[in-house]
């Protein structure tokens, strides 16, 4: 897996966070020109139509997106690094094993993954008490995993309406 790939899963789980919001969206996109998708739908303007949405003004999904460009996905200084498999070394072209590229690697692919995981996921209504319980243990698992590598769990308001919804279909499925 190399970084440029997370690059891309970063940009769809973007893309699905802000289709969710306006699901009229969809049809748009998938039905404009190439050019008008460049710049109805680029990455900068759904990175900041997201932050406005949520209130968000550290520009955190810039600098994750940026970061993962300039490692993987464009060329550049930084990004080169990746071909020493020891750090200061001689660069070279794969396949080798360097621990520092795999760790680095793998840190990213899952912050990119449990996110996208769970933009994901918002698009599949529940059809009875089995998918809300999956749901729900779904995301009291992400929002402890973001606990534990970010130090401040997702929005466990939404976790507290999901139980809600999951009691009530338990009580009317009996």
């Amino acid at each position: 897996m190399r970084l440029c790939n997370c690059v891309n899963i970063l940009e769809v789980s973007f893309l699905l966070d802000y289709f969710y919001s306006d699901k009229t969206l969809i049809a748009a996109w998938k039905g404009c020109s190439e050019s008008d998708r460049n710049n109805q739908f680029s990455a900068f303007k759904v990175r900041t139509t997201l932050d406005e949405r949520d209130g968000f003004t550290e520009k955190k999904r810039m600098e994750h997106y940026q970061l993962l460009c300039s490692l993987g996905a464009h060329a550049s200084f930084q990004g080169f690094e990746l071909l020493r498999p020891i750090a200061g070394g001689d660069a070279r072209c794969g396949p080798y094993f360097a621990d520092r590229a795999l760790d680095a690697t793998l840190s990213e692919l899952a912050k990119v993954g449990v996110g996208a995981a769970g933009n994901f996921t918002m698009f599949f209504d529940p059809r009875g008490v089995p998918d809300l319980e999956t749901k729900l243990h779904f995301m009291e698992a992400q929002s402890a995993w973001f606990e534990k590598f970010f130090g401040r769990p997702l929005d466990v308001g939404q976790i507290g309406k999901m139980r809600e919804l999951l009691g009530l279909a338990a009580s009317t499925s009996r």
